[in-house]
């Protein structure tokens, strides 16, 4: 679904749905349009307390003269603050566009609030998303191809509004994509899938892509990552893509992303409840795809790499085993202790290649890395560690108004001691304890000398029920927030 400023009277368009955001008082211009189109009548419900305007509350009445189909009254409460505007329009088109074939919104009553703006356009293109799947009967739509967005008297809106407009459809955009990579079977998004729909994307966007196949990965040294490949038929893949900034000058930020097509375990087999959901064990590669879509769009003034290791883990003859060794990108040496702590093996070896032939400024890792991240925060944020309070800041910053939220964990170097082996420089697992810092610890041993900071989104990238903006399956979590991290890092 693209976003499209309607010039004119919204009212003027045919639409099905025409969803009107209200604060608590009612009070807008959008709302006094309404009423002049309706004779009167909404007034009367306001002023009989009759529509109920809490925060993400709604109310559907049936122009009779003109106008919409529906138009729907969506409750955004006092002062919305901390994405709520976001939840409120997300839930609201979860329920009335996402089977629509047209609809608009009007801004007419957030003229006055760009951040609300571009947050009810990210809400109405999250909430209407929808997976369709494979089932040969699913007809259901996943929303309008487009939604319309202006004001109901019409006008030309500030040059402001307009970009929040932009921004926010290109943010949405970016994370349905993530979403879709993530809720795709891993029987159709293998590794090699993977590779061919970043080229895709790449090309349609203007972004270079570099695949690397496996065969090649070898011979650069990245002996870790296809060690972790080494019991699928499927060979790993190390996509770059490259955003140029055209400043020679400029800083460089890596993005890379932890790409699981399918996380079986390996050898260390996970337990069958709930391993069809490990599909989603790219999540940070979907993630830094998804990112570079909305960054080669808004064209930040640094230039940005992403960098993706798709890889299956899966258990034959072949397969990396507990107690293997191998040589990491770097020269290190990694004892495996557990195959079911591979994410952070891909991720060692990309992040090595990144310091090695990239010469970064910044290095981001985003991985769906361990169960210990949901047991530490649950689903309320993403936990992380890092070697660089500034580009903690910068993702702090970024976040925000993306409605992602992320927390620090400490990273003393007490911690590293349990990443110790008696036969390699590092063993992958740490054991239970700390283990979401340990894991990330493991990475950034691979990021000496350059600012860098992991993302551990596995208790937050997917979701069985519908929330606000995250719609159950893949929730594309950290999308939008690594697409923001060029403009806060150069503030």
């Amino acid at each position: 679904m693209r976003a499209q400023w309607f010039e004119g009277q919204l009212w003027d368009a045919t639409v099905e749905v025409l969803l009107l955001p209200l604060r608590r008082d009612g009070v807008g211009p959008g709302t006094d349009f309404a009423d002049e189109q309706m004779e009167g009548f909404l007034s009367e419900l306001l002023e009989g307390g009759r529509v109920d305007l809490s925060a993400g509350a709604t109310t559907v009445l049936y122009p009779r003269w003109s106008g919409p189909g529906q138009l729907v009254l969506v409750g955004l409460g006092e002062r919305p603050d901390d994405g709520g505007v976001r939840d409120a329009l997300a839930d609201a088109a979860r329920e009335y566009v996402r089977g629509a074939s047209t609809a608009a919104l009007d801004l007419s009553n957030l003229a006055d609030d760009v951040m609300g703006a571009r947050e009810a356009v990210e809400g109405v293109g999250l909430g209407a998303y929808r997976f369709t799947g494979y089932a040969r009967d699913d007809e259901e739509k996943s929303g309008p191809a487009q939604l319309l967005v202006g004001f109901a008297a019409g006008g030309a809106p500030e040059r402001g509004l307009t970009y929040a407009v932009r921004r926010g459809d290109m943010l949405s955009r970016a994370a349905r994509e993530a979403r879709d990579l993530l809720n795709e079977p891993a029987n159709y998004l293998t590794p090699r899938e993977f590779a061919g729909r970043a080229a895709s994307m790449a090309d349609e966007v203007g972004l270079d892509c570099e695949i690397t196949g496996e065969d090649a990965l070898r011979e650069l040294g990245l002996e870790v990552m296809c060690g972790v490949a080494a019991g699928s038929e499927e060979p790993a893949q190390l996509i770059k893509l490259t955003y140029d900034c055209g400043d020679a000058g400029a800083p460089t930020l890596v993005l890379a992303g932890k790409g699981l097509t399918f996380d079986s375990g390996g050898i260390s087999l996970k337990k069958s409840k709930g391993m069809q959901n490990m599909k989603m064990d790219m999540g940070g590669a979907a993630a830094v795809l998804a990112a570079m879509r909305a960054i080669a769009e808004m064209q930040p003034e640094m230039s940005v790499v992403g960098l993706i290791g798709a890889v299956e883990n899966m258990p034959d003859g072949g397969a990396l085993k507990p107690g293997d060794v191998l040589r990491a990108c770097d020269g290190r040496t990694v004892e495996i202790i557990s195959t079911d702590a591979e994410g952070r093996l891909v991720l060692a070896d990309v992040v090595a290649y990144a310091v090695r032939e990239l010469s970064p400024d910044w290095i981001v890792d985003v991985a769906t890395l361990t169960g210990a991240a949901s047991v530490a925060l649950g689903d309320g944020a993403a936990p992380g560690v890092a070697n660089d309070d500034g580009l903690v800041n910068g993702i702090m910053e970024a976040s925000r108004p993306a409605g992602e939220r992320f927390w620090q964990l400490p990273s003393y170097d007490h911690y590293r001691k349990q990443l110790r082996s008696q036969v390699a420089d590092l063993k992958n697992s740490g054991g239970r304890k700390a283990g979401c810092i340990t894991g990330g610890l493991f990475i950034g041993t691979f990021a000496e000398g350059v600012p860098w900071a992991h993302l551990d989104i596995a208790g937050v990238a997917w979701t069985e029920r519908d929330s606000g903006w995250r719609s159950r399956g893949g929730t594309g979590y950290a999308a939008r927030t690594l697409a923001l991290l060029p403009f806060t890092l150069t503030d």
